[in-house]
């Protein structure tokens, strides 16, 4: 697991996150991820075997009236494509945990994350 510190972003916001190859040797990868905007999660993970799942995650934790994420009850990730067409052109989206895929595929897919009724 990879992760950078957590960056605060205003309730509204659209933010846009992205994924990039950057070398591939001897079978392994090496990829940058980031959000656009917001430098300081900027992450490179090298020598990775090959990724073959797609996977969105929305991930929350001690939910309800004083948590520090939005008062919703989900969140929409859309626009969300994969690269090259050919691999987009088989993607699926399979839903759990209250999400919806509101629209499939690996190109301009839309999926609503959700948040539990109650906090923990």
């Amino acid at each position: 697991m990879f992760t950078t510190h957590w960056e605060e972003v205003a309730p509204g916001t659209v933010v846009v996150g992205r994924m990039t190859l950057e070398t591939q040797t001897n079978g392994l990868f090496s990829c940058t991820a980031e959000f656009d905007g917001y430098p300081a999660t900027q992450l490179t993970a090298e020598n990775l075997p090959p990724m073959v799942d797609c996977v969105l995650t929305l991930e929350y934790y001690g939910t309800g009236p004083t948590a520090p994420y939005p008062q919703l009850p989900f969140t929409e990730f859309r626009a969300i494509s994969i690269a090259p067409d050919a691999v987009a052109a088989n993607v699926r989206w399979e839903a759990s945990g209250g999400a919806v895929v509101k629209r499939d595929g690996g190109t301009r897919a839309c999926v609503d994350g959700a948040y539990p009724a109650t906090g923990t």
